[in-house]
């Protein structure tokens, strides 16, 4: 099955080590199912791949990650934002969060 290597408007370096902690949330088995073309729907992701495409659009705009797992899996490098209601966000990282967060709640994710 085939990854999207979504840019999630990163540049260069740190556009590579999101994918390749993508990569290895798939070969680690993290995720129920690799994300796909098909499965870009946030209603059809699994919890994990919904956490995961959250905190990707979060990290893109410069988030400082608090907790624990989400440090370990995207670092706090480069991080410049410590308020999560101050990341600028375009408006379709808004129209997807929006969509992410009622998939989140649909599925009781924790």
């Amino acid at each position: 099955m085939r990854l999207i290597r979504a840019s999630f408007g990163l540049s260069g370096r740190l556009r590579w080590r999101v994918a390749a902690v993508m990569v290895w949330f798939v070969l680690g088995g993290c995720l129920a199912k690799p994300v796909t073309a098909a499965s870009s729907n946030p209603a059809v992701l699994s919890c994990q791949q919904l956490w995961f495409e959250r905190n990707s659009i979060l990290k893109s705009d410069g988030y400082c990650f608090v907790g624990k797992r989400e440090i370990d899996a995207f670092s706090n490098e480069g991080c410049v934002i410590r308020r999560e209601s101050d990341v600028p966000m375009s408006s379709d990282q808004r129209r997807r969060m929006a969509l992410i967060l009622i998939a989140e709640r649909q599925k009781l994710c924790r």
